[in-house]
């Protein structure tokens, strides 16, 4: 059994994560019902449209983060 003091602290870092997750939650939903509506899609065709267009985004500033960071030695 772990001692109050490491408990105390996971319900503080439980505590505050909480609400970041929340937030988290909303920009998302936020950016899905923007993009449907900009590319006016619905149903399935829009979630995978708004995931691909996220799993594309995530990969090319990845990829853009590391040639900057080879171009800048």
């Amino acid at each position: 059994m772990a001692s109050a003091a490491y408990l105390f602290d996971a319900l503080w870092l439980t505590a505050l994560s909480l609400p970041v997750l929340v937030a988290l939650v909303w920009m998302i939903w936020l950016m899905f019902h923007g993009f449907a509506l900009v590319c006016n899609l619905k149903g399935l065709s829009a979630v995978f449209g708004f995931i691909g267009a996220l799993v594309f985004a995530e990969v090319a500033s990845k990829l853009l983060v590391y040639f900057l960071q080879l171009t800048g030695q």
